[in-house]
């Protein structure tokens, strides 16, 4: 991850889907933005990663879209459409594939660029395709460590290869090409770290890993707000009062940073204290670490966090939406005000992250 030329640090926004005419949630000025720019699909973004925006169609095949140049790539299903008898009754192909990463931009790189996309909201499966095949291949289930092989909250890549992370574990990919039989390709998971639960592990809802712009392997719990016993609880947003409800929605308490660092010859968790001026954005979008002396007006030691949380009683991001949207300080552990939809516009799209390159913005 570069310094300065990978990012346009000016325009780090939220996305925030509203018919064809998307809005821009300006992180800086706190507040929804005058610009428009023309983003030809309503839906769900299952990614935002180098720039591209990443939108799941009806047959479950990828589009990348670039809302600067306008250009469109699209990738073959990366599962079959389920049958009738298959789909859950509350079926929307929208959430199948929950987060979708790319390895390049692949303006620049248009022969070699990698994607990994995490399927299946209950399950948590990871499917690799290469620019130029004509279909996608699949991680193994493993005999031997089955932990290993499913419930993937994130994928990055960090130095050229493809880390996934499931709460316990965290698992290199290796690509493996079969040229004995059809079918015989498939992604072999590599174990490069593994953690032991404790008291505190059930709040974990989510984690993500990130490769910091110091070179850092970086990863982040996402940390469950619980009700105590016997107590009501209420939450505020955007100045209106709701019943906290843990059994049907869940909202972020803290985050806690930890780097991957080999101790004794093995991976362990590091827990950080402090970012040392940087800034870490979380949610569907590839997951990113910024310098944040490239944008002084965004503040360090912050954690910028969008509602991610699909796998719900009532279905994804319901009964309000996706509300659990804020600013984490993670050296005062304190959540500050972001934009939130609000359960108003519980239909629209979620919001997520975009962070656009530089050579994609013409003035």
């Amino acid at each position: 991850m570069a310094e300065s030329n990978d990012f346009d640090l000016k325009t780090i926004v939220e996305f925030v889907p509203r018919s064809k005419s998307t809005r821009w949630y300006d992180i800086i000025q706190n507040r929804i933005g005058d610009s428009r720019l023309l983003v030809p699909y309503n839906g769900r973004c299952c990614g935002s990663s180098h720039g591209w925006l990443i939108f799941t169609e009806e047959n479950l095949a990828l589009t990348l879209y670039n809302p600067f140049t306008g250009k469109s790539i699209h990738l073959p299903p990366v599962i079959p459409v389920p049958s009738e008898n298959e789909r859950a009754l509350d079926y929307d192909y929208q959430h199948e594939i929950p987060k979708v990463v790319l390895s390049a931009d692949p303006l620049e790189a248009p022969d070699t660029y990698e994607v990994v996309a995490i399927y299946n909201i209950c399950v948590g499966k990871l499917a690799y395709f290469k620019s130029g095949w004509s279909t996608w291949i699949y991680a193994r289930q493993s005999k031997h460590r089955r932990a290993l092989s499913f419930h993937f909250y994130d994928i990055t890549c960090f130095n050229g290869k493809f880390y996934a992370a499931n709460g316990q574990w965290l698992a290199s990919l290796e690509v493996c090409i079969g040229e004995a039989e059809p079918n015989a390709s498939y992604i072999r998971l590599n174990h490069v770290a593994v953690r032991d639960f404790n008291e505190y592990q059930y709040l974990i809802v989510k984690c993500y890993i990130v490769g910091s712009p110091d070179g850092r392997l970086v990863w982040i719990d996402r940390h469950n707000r619980r009700r105590r016993a016997g107590k009501k609880e209420y939450f505020d947003i955007n100045g209106s009062s709701y019943e906290f409800d843990p059994d049907r929605m869940q909202l972020t308490s803290r985050f806690k940073v930890y780097e991957m660092k080999e101790i004794d010859g093995e991976m362990k968790h590091v827990e950080l204290r402090k970012l040392e001026g940087q800034a870490i954005f979380v949610g569907h979008n590839h997951s990113e670490m910024i310098l944040t002396k490239i944008l002084p007006e965004c503040k360090p030691n912050r954690i910028h966090y969008t509602d991610d949380c699909m796998d719900r009683i009532d279905g994804p991001y319901k009964p309000l939406g996706a509300v659990d949207i804020g600013v984490f300080d993670l050296e005062k552990e304190r959540i500050e005000s972001l934009y939130v939809p609000g359960p108003s516009k519980r239909d629209v799209p979620p919001p997520i992250w975009f962070v656009p390159r530089a050579n994609h913005i013409v003035n």
